[in-house]
């Protein structure tokens, strides 16, 4: 069935999938900003909220639930050997960690709210996560793959699979005349890839990437004081 996220069917090379989100819950995802190293579980909180929105609309489930991130922090630096001092994780532990121990929603049970000191107790000690595992291996990311190129991101995104990037490539974080973001300067730094364009020659559009970020700021590089600011 068509997708009702342009009209009556959306051009492939342009897929924007916070439009689609927008429509199933009225609003944006809540991206609030990190407070730890944990970017890793953020870039993934952000991909997995995006893919049950785009569940939504293929019939796959029925309702909407925040993601956690401290969990997927804990479950992906476990993966990795990580527990313990210090800070951050690695993409593809944190993609094992979906596909092995599930998300846990913020609405669950005796799940505390976000904030640097959860985050990071609950990636130091697997005693403040374990047993919540049950509970997030109930929603198993059933399936991750490797996108590696740019045709592979097209296929990901335009068959409504967002997309988790951790890369040591940084970005401006304003605009540049042109109006794009440009690459620049090093980040060990992991976001979410929400949408896609294959550009268009003749308009003089570039392929690009609408890439969600989680340092709480909108596409200008200013703070966000409400959430649904469409430029964030």
């Amino acid at each position: 069935q068509p997708l009702q996220i342009y009209g009556d069917k959306p051009p492939l090379e342009h897929l924007m999938l916070f439009r689609l989100t927008r429509k199933v819950l009225g609003k944006d995802t809540e991206n609030f900003p990190q407070k730890t190293g944990d970017c890793t579980a953020f870039g993934a909180k952000n991909v997995g909220e995006y893919l049950e929105c785009c569940q939504i609309v293929m019939g796959s489930i029925s309702n909407f639930r925040p993601i956690f991130p401290c969990y997927t922090y804990g479950t992906g630096r476990m993966i990795g050997h990580m527990l313990g001092n210090g800070a951050g994780c690695v993409g593809i532990y944190i993609a094992q960690s979906a596909n092995q121990y599930g998300f846990i929603a913020r609405d669950d049970d005796n799940v505390p709210e976000y904030s640097k000191q959860v985050a990071e107790e609950w990636g130091r000690d697997k005693s403040a996560f374990e047993k919540f595992i049950p509970t997030g291996k109930e929603h198993l990311v059933k399936k991750i793959a490797k996108v590696s190129s740019w045709s592979d991101l097209l296929a990901s995104i335009t068959n409504l699979y967002p997309v988790t990037v951790a890369s040591d490539y940084g970005f401006t974080q304003k605009p540049m005349r042109d109006g794009y973001h440009h690459r620049e300067g090093s980040w060990s730094h992991q976001m979410a890839i929400i949408g896609i364009d294959d550009g268009d020659q003749d308009k003089g559009i570039e392929p690009h990437a609408c890439v969600l970020n989680s340092w709480g700021l909108n596409a200008m590089g200013e703070p966000v004081k409400d959430f649904r600011d469409p430029n964030l």
